[in-house]
This record gives C-alpha cells, structure tokens and sequence, in this order.
C-alpha cells in the first residue's frame, strides 16, 4: 500500500517517456518526408601529416605502465609490512600516484604529445592484449576465492538441502517470476532486522542455484517465511491475495491448484542439483520420486482438512506451498524411536 504512490508516479515518468519516444518518432518521419535531396561536390584540401607509431616496446614500457606497475607491487607489500611500515607505505603509493597522474597531464598540455591510453586504443592488437589480460586478472580475482570458500561452506554448513518436492516448489516459485517482486535476504539494518527478522548469512542460500537474493520489494522478504503462517493461508493468498492482504499489488495465481508436475521428472532435477554441488546422495536421487509424491499427498490431505477444496497432490500449488513452508527452516535430522522397555509381569 505504501508503494501505491510510487508506481502512480512511475506511470506519470513512463507516459511522459514514451511520448517523447513518439515525437521523436514522428519528427525523424517528417523530417525525412519533407526533406529534398542536394547533389553537390565540395572540394576540401588537407594536408595530412603521418604520424610515426611508437614501438611495441615503447608502448609496453611506457610511463604510465611503470608507474601503474611501482604502484600496484607496492599496495600489495602492504599486506606483509608492520602496520608502522604499511602506514608509510600507502602514504607513498599515494602520493607517488597523484604526482604521477599531475605529471603526465601537465607534459601533454605542454607539448602536445598524444597521451598513452590514446596510443593504445589506436594499436588494434596492444590493446586487445591488455584488455585480454584485464579480463583475466578480474575473473581470478572473482572466480578463485568463490570456488575455494564454497567447499569449505558446504562441508560446514547447519543447512539442508530442500526436499524434492521444495525444490519443485522452487521451480515453480522461479517460472512465475516471484523472485521480481519478493526478496530472499535481509540486509543488516535494523529496520529490516525489525521488519523480516535476523540478517541473512551465505549459509542460508548455500544450495540455492540460482540464488533468489532479489534485486526489490514490490511485497515482502521471504527470507524467513517458512512456518509464519499455514499452509490455508498460502493456499487462499495464491487463490484471491486480496481476500488475505486488502490493497494486494499481487496477481491471483489460482491456476496453479490446477497446473500439473511431473514428479517423474523430480529425480532429474535433483541429479542436476547433486552435480552442482549439492550433497544429496544417491538415494535421494533414486527416492525423488516417492518422497515428492508422499509429501504433496500430505500438503494436499491437510488443504482439504481446513479448506474443504481438494486440491491435486501432484499440482504446483502444493509444491510451491512446500517451497515457501521451508524458506528460513532448516529441517531437523530423524530421531529415533524411543525404545519401551518390558516391564515383566508376575515377578518373573
């Protein structure tokens, strides 16, 4: 309800942008309708002077190269200095950085030379190196330390995979684009911690792939959802959400109670998630099927308890109930059967 205005506004920016679009549109169209072609040939002489191209070496051991290379060996040294050493340290790659930059630019201004980054952006295959090895330095800065800390997360890790029926829920949860307008994490600001709950930790989206971090809130976080309300309340939400939230932003989705899964398809799903990464073994693959069904006929039987509608066990409302009882639950592991012990009769 609080968005409402917002998104009235949003109409009033997107209308005033798309009617600019249209008089663009039509000015381009009469401006070509009524414009008259001119046949003319103009003569311009120009005298035009070569340039003599550096050497590769010259480019490769430029200043600027130097420079950049003095500065990055001495901000990485500062990780293996004393901290009194390390405080020197930056204050002179600073400071070398900033007289360096002052310097270059002051011998262009003075004698008109052509800067460096202009001389490589006109050498076609200096340039595409460089950037090549950019590429290459970013993506291992990126990827290394996210292929490292991710098995030691997953051996670590308090979480549980979703069972095999969640992880239909989760799919359907994807396929209807819900992730658009519902988050998955709680930022540490104490007005979400207030709002949603505790901040969220990479151990609570370990085994998702894709992960559902979400980019804004048309409705709520659901980082914490699973178990707030019951499984009625979720069903009625997707049949009418304004008949459970008055004002709802949020479509119906009723066809879901009619919308069909193949649970036969569930071992495969789970096998790609397992290749990914996700520890289940192969049991759990081989049982995907049986364990989606018995856990859908339960959501199912408990729909037509406390609604009275009978609801299919093998359709995507279930799954997706199932999906957004475990947001923020971590399952607990079976116990065991207490034992009774026999108590003998008679005094035997």
């Amino acid at each position: 309800m609080a968005l409402r205005p917002m998104y009235y506004t949003r109409i009033v920016g997107g209308t005033l942008y798309l009617t600019g679009f249209v008089l663009c549109a039509w000015n381009i169209w009469m401006t070509a309708k009524d414009g008259a072609p001119v046949e003319t040939t103009v003569e311009v002489a120009s005298e035009v002077k070569a340039a003599a191209e550096p050497s590769w070496v010259a480019v490769a051991l430029g200043k600027p190269v130097l420079l950049s290379v003095v500065v990055t060996v001495l901000a990485c040294s500062v990780a293996f200095l004393p901290p009194a050493v390390s405080v020197g340290v930056i204050v002179v790659t600073v400071g070398l950085s900033i007289a360096g930059a002052m310097g270059f630019k002051k011998a262009r201004v003075g004698g008109g030379a052509a800067s460096w980054h202009h001389v490589i952006e006109g050498r076609a295959l200096p340039f595409t190196v460089v950037v090549v090895l950019a590429v290459v330095a970013g993506g291992i800065a990126e990827i290394v330390p996210t292929v490292l800390t991710s098995h030691a997360g997953l051996a670590t890790s308090a979480n549980k995979p979703y069972s095999p029926l969640e992880l239909e829920g989760r799919d359907v949860f994807i396929q209807e684009g819900c992730y658009v307008c519902h988050s998955q994490m709680v930022r540490t600001f104490t007005w979400e911690v207030q709002r949603y709950g505790e901040a969220s930790t990479i151990d609570d989206s370990i085994f998702d792939h894709p992960f559902q971090w979400g980019s804004k809130r048309t409705g709520p976080d659901l980082a914490h959802e699973g178990g707030m309300r019951s499984n009625a309340w979720h069903y009625q939400h997707m049949m009418d959400p304004r008949s459970i939230t008055p004002g709802s932003n949020m479509p119906p989705y009723a066809f879901l109670a009619s919308s069909k899964l193949d649970f036969g398809k569930t071992a495969t799903k789970v096998k790609a998630m397992k290749t990914l990464g996700v520890p289940y073994t192969d049991g759990d693959v081989a049982g995907a099927k049986d364990s989606a069904s018995a856990a859908a006929e339960k959501i199912a039987a408990g729909l037509a308890r406390e609604t009275g509608q009978d609801v299919a066990p093998d359709s995507q409302m279930t799954a997706l109930i199932a999906y957004l009882q475990r947001l923020g639950r971590v399952p607990e592991a079976p116990q065991a059967a207490a034992v009774t012990p026999v108590v003998p009769v008679g005094g035997g």
